[in-house]
């Protein structure tokens, strides 16, 4: 088997486990938002924390205040993606959140002084007409939940960004570390705050438990993918968690997405591939 397909299973795999961990997310509504966060970043510090033992890796980072404003990042990023799921359709919360990779563009042009072409501006467009169209302006209150979407992905983006400057420095089961440790102790005050919620259900403790194993084979199948293979000939794959999302919202949900929902998404997705034909472009121009 060829690199480049086992980096396409492992990209396929971590579609799939960042989407069960959305389901396991979704399914503990009864449960406050922090607390949520928390314990999925608890369980997937202890297995990362394991996982960087058994490989030998450092727990020492050699840029910490970077790696730091990553967590941070993360953790947002993390909180704006959960209010969003909460309060929108889960296609619609998926299609704002997979607008990162064109906020990575968008700051690594800003910050990384990388150059981009015309397709990458073209995609950019793209996606932001796709946005609205799922989220369908209304100019009321009801909008805050989609703009909360959005702010999910640009943080997202951001901090990817930074994944990109750290990779030359940090292992990425170091990265996952510090994610998980920043995250962990950043919710742990609002957790107390927002009032903790003892689950009262074996399948809540199940659920709380498979978001923190969902999102570690997620990220580590991430990096995997990412090692075989180079991101720009591979990531279009990861737009195949708006498909996952859209199915597993009609089966478990009964959720039905809009016209408007459809058409963004479907907008999403194009302007996801002629982002990937750019950064094919860009990657052979390296060469």
């Amino acid at each position: 088997m060829s690199n480049h397909v086992k980096g396409i299973i492992f990209i396929l795999l971590s579609v799939l486990f960042f989407g069960l961990n959305t389901i396991s997310n979704k399914m503990l509504v009864a449960i406050p938002t922090f607390e949520r966060i928390f314990f999925m970043n608890i369980v997937a510090l202890i297995f990362v924390s394991i996982q960087v033992k058994y490989t030998g890796e450092s727990f020492k980072s050699k840029k910490l205040p970077l790696l730091s404003l990553r967590g941070i990042l993360g953790f947002l990023s993390t909180l704006f993606y959960f209010y969003s799921i909460d309060k929108l359709q889960l296609n619609d919360a998926t299609l704002l959140n997979k607008t990162s990779p064109f906020f990575v563009t968008f700051f690594s042009v800003l910050w990384l002084r990388e150059r981009v072409n015309k397709i990458h501006i073209l995609a950019i467009i793209i996606a932001v007409v796709g946005s609205v169209f799922v989220i369908n302006p209304s100019f009321s209150f009801t909008i805050i939940p989609a703009l909360v979407g959005v702010a999910g992905g640009a943080t997202a983006g951001l901090a990817y960004t930074i994944v990109r400057k750290l990779r030359d420095y940090d292992s990425a089961s170091t990265i996952v570390f510090y994610f998980t440790l920043i995250s962990s102790i950043a919710s742990l005050p609002f957790m107390l705050i927002e009032g903790f919620v003892m689950p009262i259900k074996l399948s809540q403790y199940l659920l709380l438990l498979s978001m923190g194993i969902f999102i570690t084979l997620g990220q580590t199948c991430l990096s995997l993918a990412y090692k075989y293979e180079e991101a720009s000939k591979i990531s279009i794959y990861s737009f195949g968690q708006i498909v996952i999302s859209l199915l597993f919202g009609i089966l478990f949900f009964k959720e039905i997405p809009t016209l408007g929902s459809i058409v963004g998404g479907i907008t999403i997705i194009v302007a996801g591939y002629l982002n990937y034909k750019g950064n094919l472009i860009q990657h052979e121009l390296k060469k």
